[in-house]
């Protein structure tokens, strides 16, 4: 695998550096994925999928409901490393239909090297639609 800016950055040639995806972008010693809203039903959907380089990573991963969705609409995320859960997240929309503060959350994760990472979301309610957004933004801490 062909990797752009040296020192074991995992962005591959070819990769979405400015915009959203599956991927971990890399910048300096950043990094940061948006997954952007996707559709969601009463199956799991990845919302994320990367394998890091050589580094270590700290970051925060912010997941939310990105679209209004009715009372009491629950919202399942699982995150995985190496195909094993290492966390899930169940989320509520807010009374009346909004979703703003009851239905996001931050999570601290250490990303250790050559580890592959996915984030699934889904609607447990019911089969509805729903948009489903997760968001990571980090640091190197370890080249």
């Amino acid at each position: 695998m062909a990797l752009v800016g040296g020192g074991g950055a995992g962005n591959t040639a070819g990769g979405n550096p400015a915009g959203t995806g599956s991927g971990l972008n890399y910048v300096l010693d950043r990094v940061y994925a948006y997954s952007g809203a996707i559709g969601c039903s009463d199956s799991e959907t990845e919302l994320l999928n990367f394998t890091t380089g050589s580094e270590t990573i700290s970051a925060k991963i912010k997941v939310a409901v990105a679209t209004p969705a009715p009372e009491n609409d629950n919202m399942r995320f699982i995150f995985e490393m190496d195909g094993t859960i290492v966390y899930q997240s169940l989320l509520w929309s807010g009374v009346g239909g909004t979703f703003y503060q009851s239905s996001r959350e931050t999570v601290s994760v250490v990303l250790p090297p050559f580890t592959h990472f996915r984030v699934l979301g889904e609607n447990i309610t019911d089969n509805s639609w729903r948009q489903l957004a997760v968001i990571i933004a980090g640091k190197i801490i370890n080249a």
